[in-house]
């Protein structure tokens, strides 16, 4: 979204300075109602705002650049905490798309560690994604639908997962069926290590949890009797609570939960102070 927000100011001819701020303010709006609410993104837009303040186009797709560079260093400063993780000749479940989870696989496979991956299936193009990359990383790995991950859980040494982002009173927001893994493998004491930049932390208050996942319901026919109509409830995302997780690998560091959570306040007490001065909702 920064890039193509980075083309549409390169190409569009803004009358004066008091149109730019008014254009950016209808795209910030639209950015801060996407659900669930992307941290990182919002928190750039954030930067970029209070950059564009009394500053020509030049200047904000400079900020940009840098805003962009200081993500790719926050990435390369993960996998390089992920570089502590003993998984040689271990096997590591993976569940969700991230590019954390792939980035940390990678890096571990750099440090000459050998270990094999079971991929729990979820949404096709996803898991579609995760066997391309480790098909073409050279990684041995195998597939087992997600609600079948019981029979093989004495075979799982530890398991990797990303999120969304981090939130005020201690939950991740992650991909659908994340818990449910989560808490089966915690039932069997396998260790669970969660991936995610500081950036991406949700740097403001949950006014209602219950509105944070999103729910889709559409009224269905079963494909053999027509007149059997039915309520299908689909969820967007899980919330997790981060004492569930062992580790939480950042760019400083790994973390226990309650590391994280200390992390957490002391960022979004930054945050506040940031909002404050900028005068931020």
């Amino acid at each position: 979204m920064l890039e193509s927000f980075e083309i549409a100011l390169r190409q569009h001819r803004i009358k004066n300075r008091e149109e730019l701020l008014k254009q950016f303010s209808e795209i910030f709006e639209l950015v801060e109602t996407i659900k669930p609410r992307y941290a990182i993104l919002i928190d750039s837009f954030y930067k970029i705002f209070n950059q564009a303040k009394g500053h020509d186009v030049e200047r904000m797709i400079r900020n940009i650049n840098k805003i962009k560079k200081s993500y790719c260093k926050e990435m390369k400063d993960l996998t390089r905490s992920a570089e502590k993780i003993k998984a040689n000749k271990k096997t590591i479940l993976i569940y969700d798309h991230s590019h954390s989870v792939q980035n940390a696989l990678r890096q571990l496979q750099k440090k000459r560690q050998k270990f094999s991956v079971l991929v729990a299936e979820q949404d096709l193009e996803k898991t579609g994604d995760n066997i391309a990359f480790l098909h073409k990383s050279n990684i041995p790995f195998k597939v087992v639908p997600s609600y079948m991950v019981s029979h093989l859980e004495d075979s799982i040494d530890m398991a990797f997962f990303g999120a969304v982002t981090f939130q005020e009173g201690g939950r991740f927001v992650m991909d659908p069926g994340s818990k449910s893994i989560i808490s089966q493998l915690r039932l069997e004491k396998k260790p669970i290590y969660l991936f995610l930049t500081t950036s991406k932390f949700s740097l403001w208050p949950v006014k209602d949890v219950k509105k944070q996942v999103h729910v889709k319901s559409d009224i269905r026919n079963h494909h053999h009797f027509e007149e059997v109509a039915f309520e299908r409830l689909k969820f967007s995302h899980d919330r997790v609570p981060v004492d569930l997780v062992d580790h939480v690998v950042t760019e400083k560091g790994i973390f226990n939960p309650e590391q994280t959570k200390k992390e957490f306040a002391s960022l979004m007490k930054t945050r506040k102070e940031e909002r404050s001065r900028l005068e931020l909702p």
